[in-house]
């Protein structure tokens, strides 16, 4: 086997970055939580029923709630930048990429595996941007913590980046599962509250809401995170 071939298969990069103007999150923590989560098999297999992969995609998604899963092993390769930032940005964010107004939890950007990867080996390559004011926002309204919201938008995204859609019903409840079991197995292994303060007041300047499902746009190569102004 080709030596590039056999580093792309062991790379494992995430990155996470605090953009958040108030809002400070434990990294370090938070990288733990999400690196215990990929090692879950439910990442190292095609998302079923899902559809074909679309390359450098955005999805704008309305997080779902609430258990189950099965799957074989493989480790999960990935090269993936995390960003958690304000209502601000991802209202910006949200019109450049998506043409829609507001504020919203989760963009995923799918940018597809890297060149030289083998055909069948699970890859997660792309962005995930989480708001944490609205994470603030939607602990209030489902009665749970921010630090709770903020891991479920983080693998909620990370699913989107698997394959995993919820423009069905079906494979919306199926998404809610999984997501639910996996926020529930990383709050029984790690303290979610040692993530950032015990609670946070949102600060949006007039973005209003809106609950699109999902959407998608072809993403330019300058978003990736290094080219990032």
């Amino acid at each position: 086997m080709p030596t590039n071939s056999i580093a792309l298969r062991s790379r494992r990069e995430l990155t996470l970055v605090q953009r958040h103007p108030r809002i400070r999150v434990d990294r370090r923590l938070l990288r733990r939580i999400l690196r215990a989560a990929l090692a879950d098999p439910v990442f190292s297999r095609p998302a079923p029923e899902a559809a074909p992969r679309r390359g450098r995609r955005a999805f704008q998604v309305r997080t779902p709630r609430s258990g189950a899963s099965d799957s074989p092993r493989a480790r999960i390769c990935c090269e993936l930048g995390c960003f958690l930032v304000g209502a601000d940005e991802i209202t910006a964010l949200n019109g450049r990429y998506l043409a829609h107004a507001g504020v919203t939890d989760v963009i995923a950007f799918d940018y597809g595996p890297p060149p030289g990867a083998r055909p069948g080996d699970p890859w997660l390559c792309g962005e995930v941007f989480v708001c944490l004011d609205e994470a603030g926002i939607q602990a209030r309204r489902y009665r749970t913590t921010w630090t709770s919201e903020l891991v479920r938008y983080l693998l909620h995204g990370l699913l989107h980046l698997r394959g995993y859609d919820d423009v069905t019903p079906g494979w919306r409840r199926r998404m809610k599962r999984i997501e639910g079991r996996l926020v529930r197995e990383m709050r029984s292994k790690f303290d979610f509250t040692r993530l950032g303060p015990a609670s946070i007041r949102a600060t949006m300047r007039g973005a209003h809401r809106r609950r699109d499902h999902q959407a998608e746009r072809p993403t330019p190569a300058s978003t990736r995170p290094g080219a990032r102004p």
